[in-house]
């Protein structure tokens, strides 16, 4: 009988080791869980800081280029008049002498 009690003490110690341990780990779980969890909204503030930034630069880029378009484009219509005045102006000319 002693012997059955002292084996059934030891089932008793393993059993609460093994509850233990299991506690230690569902512990360490959860805490490996808010790290990720913690990581990874660490990890969205500075992408949605970053793609920001990366916007407004972009749109300091795009009306610097829209303001440079809009004056090359009219720069571009006036060398094209200027081309198309000096060309009709030759071909009077030309016709004028071939009289």
């Amino acid at each position: 009988m002693e012997d059955l009690e002292a084996l059934y003490e030891q089932d008793l110690k393993l059993l609460g080791a093994i509850e233990a341990g299991i506690g230690n780990k569902i512990g360490s779980l959860r805490e490996i869980i808010m790290a990720r969890y913690i990581q990874k909204t660490w990890r969205g503030f500075v992408a949605r800081k970053a793609v920001k930034e990366k916007r407004r630069r972009r749109k300091l880029f795009m009306d610097k280029y829209d303001l440079f378009k809009l004056k090359s484009e009219g720069n571009r219509r006036e060398r094209a008049a200027r081309r198309i005045g000096l060309k009709w102006r030759a071909r009077a000319l030309d016709k004028e002498r071939n009289k």
